[in-house]
């Protein structure tokens, strides 16, 4: 990891080389010059720009009303966003009998069943069904829509009958325990602002006049031997730990790092940082903490040393019989979610085009493979390896992915986000998506007892069925771990990421690669003093993760070390910076005086960074573009948008990846990941 420090156009640029330590302490002490920023409850355009950049999105909404909502959504009448249902196979480890099973666990007992859900699972401030009940079993995590859709499947698993009901809250804010009821469910201070624009970037439906505060909810009506009850399972107070000082535990200063990375500054680059005096800082400053910790938390849980967030249990021996939210008007009633409440992915390869309820494939593995060649060739949509859908592939070769949300904001396209990856008609591939909840997730090592089974049960090693999850536990181990860094880096800065969506690829070609291009958060404020940064941080972490994720699940080492190093543009700038080559920060003022210093560039290459600087991107470009690794040659920069109504993060590799790749030729080998 290092910073690039220069008072002026450089400001200060923090880039991860691996460890992810040094940012949360500088994401604490001070400021970037890329900062997202806390919206205001004002409309805005759409942020079709950052929406259109390859990479990682944070996005800011503009309110809308709940009666605005309904125009736009409906009320579920409207089969806006249909997609059929996705049958579950045996194979698939989400059935309706794992409801009944876990029902049976608690007793059948509805106020068993309703505390479990309700004291469980953390609140995420998002509007539509996109998890649904078997994802939000599996991430401990979802909105009102998904914990409501968990806790009637149990429900009615237990012989329940229960039933969706939707209806606007409406809180006076100037009542200060109201105010404070909110703050508490949210994890914010008792600011209405911060609050309503955690909604509104959430994509729920609010609005403020006055003192009033009205957004939608989702809950529950059942029917039990206590009589017709009114369950809301997704809200529930919770409580903050204190963080710890981070900077002072680990001996953190800026000078510090600062002193050790060295290197020599101008006005548009940087050359020469020290690598090995970074690494013994950052160790030092790793070992600093480990000890801290033991000394003054050693039998704490992770949470009361980040300050992360602890919800207050109901042990009440009764249901509730009516909402902790007042409601407004007449609530809707549905036994299921319409069809336009709910998130979709729509898939085309070519002729293969087909939608799917993002809840239906969540959790899932969902590949794209091929038979056949020529103008035989045939490409197949698998879940869980059943065949769902096929087609012929298309000339370019393009896979596209369109995700569209029930969100009004935007008139109706807030979040919405399409992208298109590069594939082979040779190749196998996984579509690999998550959506934050992976803090308590079991998702992962469900898939790894599925390779594992497929191990024991004979499954070859070059048999699709055992690449396709192999790649998928790749995908997920990245998504996994890039998460948990960014739960980690918005604890401390005060603030919360509410993922849309996290889609991307991983495939097998000539060689393996993940590249996860289709990335939309919003970044919230939970309190008045939030520090900045963090989004930035987070990419530039995630990219480092692109590579070490393939050198930790695919590496092969010998006594001289990893033999079949990956590439990501993290890695290929740190070596560009131990070549002794300049690292260059581009933009719309001083490109004409970059661009004659870069090698090795193509006339294409600089007429692309010509646009992306026209249009308001500052880059990070190494000096020379075809940067050697094994068999491997190519370039790896960074391009960044920031405007009021959205921010973008592209970290972009040879090939148009947003990701990391393998230096060699070969497949991707799954025993290797079962080990």
């Amino acid at each position: 990891m290092f910073r690039i420090c220069k008072k002026g156009f450089f400001g200060r640029v923090l880039v991860g080389f691996g460890s992810a330590l040094v940012t949360f302490a500088a994401v604490s002490a001070q400021e970037f010059p890329f900062s997202p920023k806390v919206s205001d409850l004002t409309n805005s355009s759409p942020p079709t720009a950052a929406l259109a950049s390859p990479g990682w999105v944070n996005l800011a909404a503009e309110s809308v009303s709940p009666e605005q909502a309904r125009q736009i959504l409906g009320t579920g009448s409207s089969e806006t966003n249909f997609a059929a249902p996705v049958a579950r196979t045996k194979a698939a480890f989400a059935t309706p009998g794992d409801f009944s099973e876990l029902a049976e666990a608690l007793d059948n007992d509805p106020l068993r069943i309703y505390q479990y859900v309700r004291n469980h699972f953390e609140y995420v401030p998002y509007f539509g069904l996109l998890k649904g009940p078997y994802l939000t079993l599996h991430e401990r995590s979802g909105n009102d829509f998904d914990q409501a859709a968990l806790l009637i499947e149990l429900l009615r698993a237990a012989g329940i009958p229960a039933k969706f009901k939707y209806g606007t809250a409406s809180i006076d804010t100037s009542n200060a325990t109201s105010l404070q009821t909110l703050s508490k469910w949210l994890g914010t201070d008792a600011n209405v602002q911060i609050i309503a624009t955690t909604f509104a970037n959430g994509g729920i439906p609010v609005s403020l006049s006055d003192s009033i505060l009205r957004f939608d909810r989702v809950w529950v009506e059942a029917t039990t031997a206590q009589g017709t009850v009114k369950l809301d399972p997704a809200f529930k107070p919770s409580t903050r730990y204190s963080p710890i000082n981070l900077s002072a535990a680990m001996n953190y200063t800026e000078a510090g790092i600062l002193g050790a990375a060295g290197g020599t500054a101008t006005a548009t680059s940087i050359k020469g940082m020290d690598a090995v005096a970074l690494t013994n800082y950052l160790r030092d400053r790793s070992t600093d903490l480990q000890n801290y910790v033991k000394a003054h938390h050693p039998n704490d849980r992770v949470e009361a040393v980040l300050g992360g967030y602890k919800i207050v249990q109901d042990n009440s021996t009764t249901l509730p019989t009516s909402l902790p939210l007042a409601v407004t008007a007449a609530p809707l009633t549905w036994d299921a979610i319409p069809p336009n409440y709910i998130h979709t992915l729509r898939i085309t390869h070519g002729t293969l085009s087909t939608i799917k309820n993002i809840p239906d494939i969540g959790g899932r593995k969902v590949s794209l493979t091929h038979s056949g060649s020529g103008q035989s060739a045939v490409a197949i949509l698998n879940i869980d390896d059943q065949p769902v859908a096929q087609g012929v592939p298309p000339g370019d070769n393009n896979l596209r992915l369109v995700i569209n949300h029930p969100y009004a904001a935007d008139s109706g396209t807030y979040g919405d986000q399409s992208k298109d990856f590069p594939v082979k008609p040779t190749g196998a591939y996984v579509i690999v998506s998550a959506f934050g909840g992976d803090n308590h997730s079991t998702l992962l090592g469900e898939r790894q007892r599925l390779l594992n089974r497929m191990s024991v049960d004979g499954t070859p090693p070059d048999a699709l069925e055992r690449l396709t999850e192999t790649l998928n536990i790749i995908g997920q181990t990245w998504m996994q771990q890039t998460q948990l860094n960014a739960d980690l880096l918005y604890t401390f800065s005060g603030k919360r990421s509410i993922p849309h969506h996290r889609f991307g690829i991983a495939g097998q070609e000539e060689g393996y690669f993940i590249d996860m291009a289709a990335q939309a958060v919003s970044v919230s404020t939970r309190v008045a003093t939030a520090t900045q940064g963090d989004f930035k941080a987070d990419a530039f972490i995630a990219s480092a993760m692109e590579h070490s994720v393939l050198d930790q699940l695919q590496g092969i080492h010998n006594s001289s070390g990893l033999t079949n190093p990956a590439v990501s543009t993290i890695r290929l700038l740190a070596l560009a910076n131990w070549r002794g080559d300049r690292l260059f920060v581009g933009n719309s003022g001083n490109f004409s005086v970059v661009s004659p210093n870069l090698r090795n560039y193509s006339t294409d290459d600089l007429a692309k960074f010509q646009a992306l600087v026209g249009a308001a991107y500052t880059l990070v470009i190494p000096e020379d573009g075809a940067i050697l690794v094994n068999e491997w040659k190519g370039l790896g920069y960074v391009q960044s948008l920031d405007t009021e109504q959205g921010k973008a993060m592209g970290m972009i590799i040879a090939g148009g990846l947003n990701g990391g790749l393998s230096t060699k030729p070969g497949p991707t080998s799954p025993v290797i990941v079962q080990r």
